[in-house]
């Protein structure tokens, strides 16, 4: 690489590449310590200070209209917090300004598509994501399972060992892998950044497909028809099915003791009532529900008021509704038809399907796996969606050098 001093490479790495890594690999608890959102938010503020320090950000006008938005509903969800509750965590306070940050990182992204090329951005990821699948097979040697269990959302001490064998890679959760591996997939496809397609392609298709997600499995179909139909011709389209059912088969077999135990569960009236699909029926009936009562506004962002009254949440439009009310309910359909309109804008199919991934992410997350509020995600999601909608596949400046090839 020619001309490209080692102030200009080192400064990109401070403030891009060694935040991603030490969040993307922080474990989800260490020494009886939950880390998880309570470490990623700060930490994450304390990243868009290197880079607003080292990338000298020029905040243009539409940078300042994010900002603004931003603080608007971070001070709005602030004033809902300290108006109706007694009991307040610094974790509470942290989370009201979720819509600053996921603007502060949006821009970020922004930033990055000025300095990083498509592929070599395709390459970290799928290097990233290669090295979640390596280390979620180390569930079949038992050995690993300590240091598996701080990456674990349900560790190996639990009597059914079916949702700690699903592969979680270093996001704790099968569901969110399993969304973070479909959009590996399409840059393997869309994005010509390795001499290994086909291999690269089925390493993170076994993930996907051991992750065993719900989620992931609607957002692959989704994703997979929409490419076919645009690009793919008849042949395309049955060997694409063919191989899915083949892997989905020998799976299902594999761990056919492990589907006996949840069929069964599903078969019972009381398992059907208490199951996570019907948890996150009711959440949307109770959102109904706030919206039409005299507590339209939310009961306040406060999470031990949400535990102690309601339980785990399932349903992420649920968690804003609950908190938020309508505040919260136009925030995250804000964020759904903004990401339509970088959809429609969008022309070129490498950067048109990864918006489309964070849209359907977004759409399907309403419901179920959330995107943009998990462990981990609510880092990486606007940093993504900031990258890709500006990249418009305009050839940057690259600096390949740090991040070799697959």
């Amino acid at each position: 690489m020619k001309n490209i001093s080692l102030k200009a490479i080192r400064i990109p790495t401070i403030a891009f590449i060694i935040p991603i890594l030490l969040i993307y690999f922080m474990p989800m608890k260490i020494l009886g310590m939950n880390l998880k959102n309570e470490l990623v938010l700060p930490l994450s503020l304390l990243f868009f200070l290197l880079c607003f320090f080292f990338l000298k950000f020029s905040f243009k006008s539409n940078a300042v209209k994010y900002v603004i938005y931003g603080l608007f509903f971070s001070f709005v969800f602030l004033f809902k917090l300290l108006k109706n509750q007694e009991k307040i965590l610094i974790k509470d306070i942290i989370e009201c300004f979720k819509p600053l940050y996921f603007c502060l990182f949006f821009i970020v992204g922004k930033k990055a598509s000025e300095i990083y090329s498509l592929e070599s951005v395709a390459r970290f990821i799928v290097i990233l994501l290669l090295f979640g699948v390596l280390f979620s097979s180390l569930v079949y040697f038992q050995f690993s399972y300590p240091i598996l269990d701080l990456y674990k959302g349900r560790t190996s001490d639990e009597g059914n060992l079916y949702h700690f064998l699903r592969f979680s890679g270093f996001f704790g959760y099968p569901s969110m892998f399993g969304i973070y591996l479909i959009l590996g997939m399409i840059l393997t496809v869309c994005v010509d950044f390795t001499q290994y397609k086909k291999a690269t392609l089925l390493l993170l298709f076994i993930g996907f497909a051991f992750t065993m997600s719900k989620t992931g499995f609607v957002l692959f179909v989704l994703l997979v028809g929409y490419y076919l139909i645009m690009k793919g011709t008849v042949k395309d389209i049955i060997l694409t099915i063919s191989i899915f059912f083949i892997v989905f088969l020998v799976i299902t077999i594999y761990f056919f003791d492990d589907f006996l135990v949840v069929f069964n569960a599903f078969s019972s009236i009381d398992g059907l009532l208490s199951s996570t699909f019907s948890h996150r029926f009711r959440e949307i009936i109770l959102s109904i529900n706030i919206l039409t009562s005299e507590n339209f506004d939310g009961f306040g962002p406060s999470n031990t008021y949400l535990k102690i009254n309601h339980g785990p949440v399932e349903n992420v439009l649920f968690f804003y509704v609950f908190k938020f009310g309508y505040f919260g309910l136009i925030y995250y359909i804000n964020l759904i038809s903004f990401t339509t309109y970088k959809f429609f804008k969008e022309s070129e199919t490498p950067i048109k399907l990864v918006i489309l991934w964070c849209l359907l992410s977004l759409l399907i997350g309403s419901l179920a796996e959330s995107i943009t509020e998990e462990y981990k995600t609510l880092y990486f999601f606007p940093l993504l969606l900031g990258f890709f909608s500006n990249k418009k596949g305009r050839q940057k400046r690259q600096l390949t050098m740090l991040l070799g090839k697959v």
